[in-house]
């Protein structure tokens, strides 16, 4: 769609308006010739930058998800790769560790 706005409210599409607005106390974004989209979310990532989330640390993994935002992921699903119980769970503490994280939101 051309020529319309989009209004962001905490972080969520609150509204797709004809036309360009501005509001009063917000922030303006121009996106003309550019393409506007969602978010985007990935259900599979066994990590990214060179790291993975098996054997990362709480930074590596602060790190991985930066490397996914910058690409417009939005959210990711942290996915193990087959091992043992116990590194599967060690994996597990260091994304719980991890937390809060600026970025693109871990999803499980």
């Amino acid at each position: 769609m051309e020529d319309h706005s989009i209004v962001i409210e905490n972080d969520k599409i609150a509204g797709i308006i004809p036309g360009k607005i501005t509001i009063d106390n917000c922030q303006s974004i121009s996106a003309d010739g550019l393409y506007v989209s969602p978010g985007f979310i990935d259900l599979h990532v066994h990590g990214g930058n060179g790291s993975d989330f098996m054997d990362a640390t709480v930074e590596d993994i602060r790190e991985i998800i930066r490397y996914h935002t910058q690409g417009g992921t939005t959210g990711l699903l942290a996915t193990t790769a087959s091992e043992s119980h116990l590194n599967i769970m060690d994996a597990i503490q260091a994304l719980d560790q991890a937390h809060p994280i600026t970025g693109a939101k871990l999803l499980g």
